[in-house]
């Protein structure tokens, strides 16, 4: 996920282009499918990011710092990713992408949060790749969740 705005490689120089960079937010946003299709697609793919960040670490940690060090995370991995490409030529660092990546973290990490028990990562992974890999490796799924309920 933090790699995919590193591509094509090719595109690095050394050299920074601050002249590109987009200081304030929505400033050039137009209605038009390609500004909607880019600020969607950062909320989106970060929501993701969010919610297995969340995840993974509320496992570990009280649940209301949490969400704030998951929104945290995903601030510098976006602003690491916007930085590597003003080193880059044919690309564009906007802190509108920033704010779309940090947007799409906090609802992916909230969601992650109020998720029912029963809606759990583990219960998802066992539903979807049982059929693909051996039962027998996700027999104690369940009962990792807050509910012992059957999967089906």
């Amino acid at each position: 996920m933090a790699i995919a705005p590193l591509f094509p490689l090719h595109n690095f120089v050394g050299h920074p282009h601050w002249e590109k960079i987009r200081w304030i937010p929505f400033q050039d946003f137009s209605p038009s499918w390609n500004k909607l299709f880019d600020v969607t697609g950062n909320t989106l793919w970060f929501v993701v990011f969010g919610y297995l960040l969340h995840d993974q670490l509320s496992r570990n940690a009280h649940s209301r710092w949490t969400l704030v060090t998951t929104i945290a995370i995903a601030g510098g991995v976006s602003l690491s990713a916007e930085l590597f490409q003003v080193f880059c030529h044919n690309r564009i660092s906007s802190i509108t992408d920033v704010i779309c990546n940090v947007l799409g973290a906090g609802l992916g990490g909230y969601a992650a949060a109020n998720q029912p028990a029963t809606t759990s990562i583990e219960l998802w992974l066992a539903r979807w790749l049982t059929p693909v890999l051996d039962p027998q490796r996700f027999h104690k799924t369940a009962s990792v969740c807050r509910h012992d309920r059957p999967l089906e």
